[in-house]
C-alpha cells in the first residue's frame, strides 16, 4: 500500500498537456488542486467533499463551481458525481494504478507465501549434492562428475522457475511469451556473477517501490536500468528518513503535550494566586 502523506506527485506531463489543453486556465488548477487531495489522502483514486468544502478549496463562489464542474465534465477529464450536500471526484489514471499496484502486491505475496513449498525439491536436490562421497563411491570419477553437473542443473532450474515467476507476476508480464522473454534474461545472467546482486537489488527495488508510492518501471526499462541505482542503498535510506521523521513527529507531539500541560498548570497556579 502507498504511505500517506506522499512527498511527491508523479505527473505524465504529455497525458495532462494532452487532457487539459482544452480546459481554462481557472479549471486546470481546479482540478490540480483535487488531485492533490487524492494524494494527501493516502493516493485515493477519488475524493469527496461539501458543496462548501469544494468553494474553499477553489477559492470560488456557488456559481464559478458549477461552471468549473461542467466544464470537467464536458472535456471528460474525471467522473464526478454529485451527491446529497456535495460531490464526489474520481480519477481514471490512480484509479488503474492502484489497481495495478494491488495485483502485483497480491502476486507477490502469494509467491513469497507458498515458496517453503515450492523449494522442498531444492532441498531435496541439495541434500544429494551433499552425500554424494556415499551415494557413488563405487562410481568412476567421470561418472561422478556428471552425475552432480545434472543435479545442479535441476538446482538452477527450478530457482530460474520460481524467480521468473515472480518477477513476470511483479512487472506484470502475465503471458507466455512475456514470461519466455523475462527467462531468456535470467539465463543470460545465470551464467555471470550479476544474478545473486540481480536478485538482491530487485527485491530492494521492489520494496522501494511499496514503500514510496513511485511509479514502477516496465519490464524492458527495468531490465536495461536496474544496474543504474543501487536499490539497496535507497532502500535503506528511505527507511532510515521515515524513522527519522517518526521520531521527530512523536517529539513534536511530546513537546505539544508538556506545553499544555505547562499551560494549564500556570492558568491554575494563577487563579490559586488570585484567590
Amino acid at each position: 500500500m502507498a504511505k500517506k502523506n506522499l512527498p511527491n506527485i508523479p505527473i505524465y506531463i504529455g497525458d495532462w498537456e494532452r487532457d487539459c489543453n482544452v480546459l481554462s486556465l481557472e479549471s486546470e488548477m481546479a482540478w490540480m488542486k483535487i488531485i492533490f487531495k487524492m494524494h494527501l489522502n493516502g493516493k485515493q483514486s477519488s475524493y469527496k467533499t461539501s458543496t462548501k468544502g469544494l468553494q474553499i478549496l477553489w477559492k470560488s463562489q456557488g456559481e464559478k463551481v458549477k461552471e468549473i464542474i461542467e466544464e470537467l465534465l464536458f472535456n471528460e477529464i474525471c467522473e464526478i458525481s454529485e451527491i446529497t450536500g456535495g460531490f464526489i471526484f474520481k480519477c481514471r489514471r490512480l484509479e488503474k494504478e492502484n489497481k495495478i499496484s494491488k495485483t502485483r502486491s497480491e502476486a507477490v505475496s502469494k509467491r513469497y507465501k507458498n515458496k517453503k513449498e515450492d523449494t522442498s525439491h531444492l532441498q531435496t536436490s541439495y541434500k544429494n549434492l551433499q552425500n554424494t562421497d556415499i551415494d557413488y563411491e563405487n562410481e568412476s570419477d567421470n561418472e561422478i562428475k556428471n552425475k552432480i553437473e545434472i543435479e545442479k542443473g535441476v538446482v538452477g532450474e527450478i530457482f530460474e522457475h520460481e524467480f521468473t515467476e515472480i518477477l513476470s507476476d511483479f512487472f506484470l508480464q502475465t503471458t507466455e511469451a512475456q514470461k519466455m522473454k523475462v527467462n531468456g534474461f535470467l539465463r543470460s545472467k545465470l551464467i555471470r556473477p550479476q544474478i545473486e546482486n540481480f536478485k538482491l537489488q530487485t527485491q530492494a527495488y521492489a520494496e522501494y517501490k511499496e514503500l514510496t508510492g513511485e511509479k514502477i518501471h516496465n519490464w524492458f526499462s527495468y531490465q536495461a536500468e536496474w544496474d543504474r541505482e543501487d536499490w539497496i542503498k535507497k532502500l535503506e535510506r528511505e527507511k532510515l528518513n521515515n524513522q527519522r521523521k517518526d521520531v521527530k513527529k512523536n517529539n513534536q507531539n511530546s513537546t505539544g503535550a508538556s506545553d499544555e500541560f505547562r499551560t494549564k498548570t500556570a492558568e491554575r497556579l494563577g487563579i490559586i494566586q488570585s484567590k
